[in-house]
């Protein structure tokens, strides 16, 4: 019963929250949670407390780590105490401190107030029921039992009002279908057909083939908030303002109503809009979600009670906690994809694998060795993603799709590259305005796209634009060799990171790239020099193309999405 009702909150947890597991998912899990009581229920009645004191030294641990206690110290007193209780107290009635155990697990993380409801309604059903079990029954089952076969019912009612969300009704027109796929993290210099020596993308590779890669595109900005709403809105950070900082540790500003997306322009020209993701800087609060009639933003499953005690003890556990896996993320989007033909779509789905924490498949993780550990393992995350996207281009067949990322990542090219910047251990990305973060992996492929490869520098924010000129929809910035027209040769590509203290700016004309932080410029060479390892002393002329810095308001984040975050490395 202790694993039966753990499982029951757990789902709950994740369904209130906006994070439902797949069926199959909560099959996989539920082992963990009812094989442990029941096998140390067969070994000795009192064992099942040393399990439950497990579960609350996990907690007590996230209490204490942030206090500078060791992770492992309540994992030494606290099982061992309610074990040894137990033994010997033989007749310890289990109400009470079931009772006080389950508040414990309630508020000893602050939640939603939404979790926080339905955990005190099972509660309240469990009391209840409890007490009406125990007149009605003459053996008298505890009252963790009764609140376990209670919450059925509920578990069950709210399992089946979780639905994929409808497509909207078709509207007639003779625009194409679009796809933006969007891989968080991704290097081009980690695909094959970016000229990666190991076999990280044979899908990407063949598809290429058929369509335009971009060789040159610079992501706006090193971390996902302020690139992807530049992708969405066409314009560079300092306009849009999304990622801008009022202070350290804290990047929160969102994209506000006063900037017009291309889901909106989509949306207004006939297009069914539908976006997936699975990163906790694209959920609502950051206002993304602007013009798409379904956005799904579901973080990875919480997994509360039976993984924070492996947490605590540094063990890699259910490895979607932190955001859905890439082939639960491609199946919802075949899904939507196959029940709303008839009339345009636009797609967008948002992939999170390559970014940490890094724990690929098994059968991913056995194609690579011989590079470190960081390596191995981001190769293998980029290799599992492929393996997805060959479903994903399969049902799209017809589409005109385009490939990108966010940015790039950081896989130890440039160990304290400010040694007087203050960031979490184990920043890999939004730090630095160096290549391995801006060089971005952009391909298109659909009917009517030249075949080929454009050499030139190309900035990710003219996707919105390149969107556009795909559906027939005019627009002041696209990507003009879509459409067999080579491009301006020497345009700027500007990108910037503007957290307050820190902030860092970029500009690349051609062959020429200009960095710009408050230790001072550093100016590159390219061609010369692509891994910006000798900046070349003396004055410049690209100062004066740096992009302004801007302010912005903070968004508002409940504890859940904080927390998350927290889990990604982005705040802290």
């Amino acid at each position: 019963m202790l694993g039966l009702f753990a499982l029951f909150t757990e789902d709950v947890v994740n369904l209130a929250l906006g994070n439902p597991l797949p069926l199959s998912k909560l099959l996989w899990i539920s082992p963990w949670y009812l094989l442990p009581p029941a096998a140390a229920a067969a070994v000795h009645r009192s064992a099942p407390w040393g399990v439950l004191g497990f579960v609350v030294a996990g907690r007590l641990s996230f209490v204490g780590i942030p206090l500078g206690l060791p992770g492992w110290l309540p994992f030494v007193l606290v099982p061992p105490l309610l074990w040894g209780l137990a033994h010997w107290r033989k007749d310890l009635e289990p109400n009470a401190v079931w009772i006080a155990l389950t508040a414990f697990l309630v508020v000893s993380r602050p939640l939603p107030f939404v979790v926080s409801a339905c955990l005190a309604l099972a509660l309240a059903l469990g009391f209840a029921g409890y007490e009406l079990i125990q007149r009605k029954f003459p053996q008298k089952p505890t009252w963790a039992a009764s609140l376990a076969y209670l919450m059925l019912p509920l578990w069950a009612a709210m399992r089946a009002l979780v639905q994929d969300p409808l497509p909207t009704p078709a509207h007639a027109s003779s625009r194409p279908d679009l796809v933006l796929v969007l891989v968080d993290t991704l290097r081009a210099d980690h695909l094959g057909t970016y000229g990666y020596g190991r076999s990280t993308s044979p899908t990407l590779d063949a598809w290429a083939s058929h369509g335009l890669r971009f060789d040159q595109a610079q992501s706006s900005a090193s971390w996902t908030l302020p690139s992807v709403a530049s992708i969405f809105t066409g314009l560079e950070p300092y306009q849009h303002g999304a990622g801008v900082s009022t202070g350290e540790g804290n990047t929160e500003s969102p994209l506000t109503n006063d900037h017009t997306t291309v889901a909106e322009v989509l949306s207004k020209a006939g297009y069914r809009t539908m976006a997936l993701t699975t990163n906790g800087y694209l959920r609502r609060p950051f206002g993304l979600h602007q013009g798409f009639d379904h956005y799904d933003d579901a973080l990875g499953s919480r997994a509360v009670l039976i993984a924070e005690p492996f947490d605590a003890l540094g063990v890699p556990f259910l490895r979607w906690r932190a955001y859905r896996p890439a082939d639960e993320m491609v199946d919802k989007a075949i899904s939507w994809w196959s029940a709303s033909e008839g009339g345009p779509r636009f797609l967008v789905l948002h992939l999170m694998d390559p970014h940490k924490p890094l724990i690929p498949p098994a059968e991913h993780r056995a194609q690579f060795s011989g590079e470190s550990a960081l390596v191995d393992d981001y190769d293998a995350e980029v290799h599992f993603v492929d393996a997805e996207l060959a479903r994903l281009f399969d049902t799209v067949a017809g589409a005109t799709v385009i490939f990108t990322a966010d940015h790039g990542e950081d896989l130890g090219d440039r160990p304290g590259a400010y040694p007087e910047d203050r960031w979490p251990e184990g920043t890999r990305h939004g730090h630095t305005q160096y290549q391995e973060l801006l060089r971005v992996p952009l391909i298109v492929v659909g009917p009517g796209i030249p075949s080929g490869v454009v050499e030139r520098p190309v900035q990710s924010r003219d996707i919105s634009g390149a969107l556009l000129t795909l559906a027939g929809i005019p627009s002041q910035r696209t990507l003009t060799e879509l459409t067999g027209v080579p491009g301006p040769a020497n345009e700027p590509a500007r990108s910037q990171f503007t957290r307050v203290g820190t902030e860092k700016t970029a500009v690349r004309i051609g062959k020429w790239k200009l960095i710009r932080t408050k230790w001072g410029d550093e100016l590159y060479d390219l061609d010369a020099d692509p891994k910006e390892r000798q900046p070349i002393p003396g004055p410049n002329s690209l100062s004066s193309e740096l992009p302004p810095a801007t302010t912005a308001e903070p968004s508002a984040l409940d504890n859940d999405l904080r927390q998350q975050l927290e889990r990604l490395g982005y705040v802290h």
